[in-house]
């Protein structure tokens, strides 16, 4: 059964650290609809966000071993085994579940109606049959990492380099100048590049100040800082859903879109 979680506006105030910590978790992340959380057994947790929106079945999750990895799309969930297969749940409309035949996985990530793969030979491997026009994916070789947004993709490359594919109104697939890059993590229509060095590199819409978050995050690339990136991502994700502004935590205004504080456009 999904963990009873606090409520939405209390899960908001709660920090990231403060969560794993409440559930015993090794880590937890989220989408704008539910959380899950990975814990040390290799067992997962999950919990709806919104406990009055109907589920799929993305916290179907309890029957779970051996995951080294998860990953939480809208309405579905994705685990990385410790033998390099994926167990996924909740909607599959798109195909996005469809990850029983993948094997020799290195790391996951999901977004929306996405499920996406990385092999241990360093190629890109996709579940959903209507995933977003110009995702190509051929041409990827020497991948290390992934990280899939919305309408985008960020790839890592063994020589610190990144490539970019999908949607690009916002020029958050500007990454070709990159380099010395060891973690990258995309968001909603932006991108972030973490260097060896710990400072950070942008490109793409901030209308909502969706990158500011991530101007705190300082210091040598660590697990640590992996995942203060993860929780980023996540806090804004769930601010959003929450009405709340992720530059600064004012409430937006539905009519308007814009944050009553900051006066910013909130999308």
């Amino acid at each position: 059964m999904p963990l009873a979680m606090p409520k939405p506006q209390m899960l908001l105030s709660l920090r990231y650290t403060s969560v794993v910590s409440l559930f015993g978790l090794l880590f937890a992340l989220n989408s704008c609809k539910h959380c899950l959380g990975l814990r040390k057994d290799g067992t997962v947790a999950s919990a709806l966000i919104d406990t009055s929106s109907t589920t799929d079945g993305q916290c179907d999750v309890d029957t779970w071993q051996n995951i080294v990895a998860i990953s939480a799309g809208d309405f579905h969930s994705v685990g990385l085994r410790a033998n390099g297969t994926v167990v996924a749940v909740g909607d599959n409309s798109s195909g996005q579940c469809n990850v029983s035949r993948w094997k020799n996985i290195s790391a996951i990530s999901s977004r929306g109606n996405l499920t996406v793969g990385l092999t241990r030979e360093g190629k890109v491997i996709i579940s959903s049959k209507d995933h977003p026009e110009g995702f190509f994916l051929s041409s990827i070789k020497n991948a290390v990492a992934i990280s899939v947004g919305v309408g985008h993709l960020l790839v890592l490359h063994a020589d610190g380099t990144v490539s970019a594919t999908g949607a690009d109104e916002f020029d958050q697939c500007k990454v070709s100048t990159w380099k010395d890059i060891v973690a990258v993590s995309a968001g909603d229509r932006y991108s972030i590049g973490v260097k060896s060095d710990g400072t950070l590199i942008s490109t793409g819409t901030n209308e909502s100040g969706e990158r500011d978050l991530y101007k705190k995050i300082v210091g040598p690339y660590s697990p640590q800082l992996a995942r203060q990136l993860r929780e980023a991502d996540a806090q804004s994700a769930a601010w959003k859903a929450a009405g709340l502004c992720p530059s600064c935590g004012g409430k937006i205004s539905w009519i308007s879109k814009r944050c009553k504080t900051c006066k910013r456009y909130v999308t």
